[in-house]
């Protein structure tokens, strides 16, 4: 995180992904990066990887948080999601989506798709709304992007104190 922290400045959004087997779920940030947006779900088939770019470039966002499955005890957890987040970064490495300038960082995702349906359900109780898939992609990817962009604030105001020292 420090490293990423470092590279992200205020004024440009990052770009928030909740990855999936058929669909991803993306999340901007505002260009302060303290909050989370939902922007788009993207079908993974042959036009992710160009729709993908397109809001990376139309937004101009310095950065992908990338949400990926961890176990409760901290270790990577070796399931069909873990490979295909591995599957789609190599994607978007090769057609130069990912690009050197372009830092990413993988961030733990754990609950995110949990806590977005508890937060559907308790916005919209009183709606009797079908919860639909592509809402929930999104709003997991809400979920990781704002997760990580509330430590990135902590771990900033920590870079600043060390900087600034006694």
């Amino acid at each position: 995180l420090p490293s990423f922290v470092r590279h992200i400045r205020p004024g440009r959004p990052v770009v928030g992904l909740d990855v999936g087997r058929s669909y991803v779920g993306v999340a901007l940030s505002s260009l302060d990066h303290q909050t989370s947006f939902p922007k788009a779900c993207l079908r993974r088939g042959p036009h992710f990887v160009r729709d993908l770019a397109a809001i990376i470039t139309d937004s101009s966002a310095q950065g992908l948080v990338v949400g990926y499955p961890r176990f409760l005890y901290g270790k990577n957890a070796p399931s069909l999601s873990e490979k295909s987040i591995i599957s789609m970064l190599k994607e978007l490495r090769s057609s130069k989506v990912l690009q050197p300038d372009l830092p990413f960082i993988l961030w733990d995702e754990s609950f995110s798709t949990q806590i977005a349906v508890e937060d559907y359900w308790e916005l919209h109780r009183k709606k009797r709304q079908k919860l639909q898939k592509e809402m929930l992609d999104e709003a997991a990817a809400c979920e990781i992007l704002q997760d990580c962009l509330d430590a990135m604030l902590a771990e900033r105001e920590y870079q600043e104190a060390e900087e600034g020292g006694p």
